[in-house]
């Protein structure tokens, strides 16, 4: 890529990251009510899966275990089976809560994941309201928060919820930067947002 071109993206990432917190307010506004009930409706379901003990999901799951413990021990990814880093680095905070909580790594990983799982379910809202008004939003946020799709994904120690937040956030920054008549910032964050999935599965490829 034309160092100058790259430069400007870079630039032009660093406005649109300057101007978000302005942007996310603005979408807030006005929304309590429905964020509280969809957000409501998401806890309760996965009340009893935040007390639930966890453990690491047979398979691949003890491999990103032991690659986020190379990271956080400064090995990098030795012990890595060919798999894409971002699953791991995203263990790593739990990893380094429960060396301080003694919590135990799968029950922070999975509760860490669960409420993951509620904000993604706000955002849908938020974002189908954005696009759709009010009631697609309202119902799709509803019908992600008690759907036992999400729940199922979020009590596995697999890069897959992970990579569904990826591909929604690319898709709701290029949808913003569609409505915005072709905001290149917006399109250079979506491109980034898909970029970074791709490191989280390699199915985010193709995007």
């Amino acid at each position: 890529m034309d160092p100058a071109r790259l430069d400007g993206c870079t630039v032009s990432i660093a406005r649109l990251t300057r101007q978000l917190p302005h942007i996310v307010w603005h979408s807030l506004r006005g929304q309590g009510r429905w964020i509280a009930l969809v957000g409501g409706a998401a806890l309760l379901v996965r009340l009893r899966l935040l007390s639930a003990d966890g453990s690491v999901t047979a398979g691949d799951g003890p491999i990103y275990f032991t690659v986020a413990h190379s990271l956080l021990d400064g090995d990098w990814l030795a012990g890595n089976d060919y798999r894409t880093p971002g699953y791991p680095l995203a263990l790593v905070p739990a990893l380094l809560a429960d060396r301080v909580l003694g919590r135990g790594e799968a029950e922070l990983v999975l509760a860490g994941q669960d409420l993951l799982g509620i904000v993604l379910a706000v955002s849908i809202m938020l974002v189908g309201a954005r696009h759709f008004g009010r009631l697609v939003g309202v119902a799709a946020g509803l019908l992600a928060a008690i759907a036992p799709v999400l729940p199922v994904l979020e009590r596995m120690t697999y890069p897959d919820l992970l990579y569904a937040c990826g591909v929604f956030a690319g898709a709701a920054l290029l949808a913003e930067g569609a409505v915005r008549g072709g905001d290149r910032r917006w399109l250079a964050a979506s491109g980034v947002a898909f970029g970074l999935t791709a490191y989280v599965k390699p199915a985010a490829q193709p995007l």
